[in-house]
């Protein structure tokens, strides 16, 4: 029996995700699905700022001049210092696709004044009320 050339074989998980296992999880035994996730968004964004910053090493190899390689250490200065307040073209692909922010307010009932706290998140914790889903 021939394979149909208009359909693509199928996909076994089982092989990624033997390969992006943390070292923690047991196999075969229940693991929180948040966690894998978690570590798996992590070792990717961690693969490509590593991919960027050996492409950009290699970009700055090929013109090695001393005017080249101080601007490249500015341009890394930039980087650095202004993390967290990147625009979305230089944003990690992690960070556009599962990134946000969550701005907490807290107003004291005496003194009305009022606290704002802003952090990054790739990922929520909600919880259901129970009989609401």
């Amino acid at each position: 029996m021939g394979t149909d050339p208009g359909r693509e074989a199928a996909y076994a998980p089982r092989i990624c995700f033997e390969a992006s296992r943390p070292p923690w999880f047991s196999p075969r035994s229940q693991q929180d699905c948040s966690e894998y996730l978690k570590f798996l968004l992590d070792r990717l964004h961690e693969e490509e700022k590593t991919s960027k910053t050996l492409s950009s090493a290699k970009t700055s190899e090929s013109k090695p001049n001393a005017k080249s390689q101080k601007q490249e250490a500015v341009n890394k200065a930039k980087v650095f210092a202004a993390a967290s307040g990147k625009g979305s073209e230089e944003r990690a692909l992690i960070e556009k696709m599962f990134g946000g922010k969550v701005k907490t307010t807290v107003r004291c009932l005496k003194c009305k004044s009022v606290s704002q706290k802003e952090e990054a998140f790739t990922d929520l914790s909600l919880a259901f009320c129970p009989g609401t889903y």
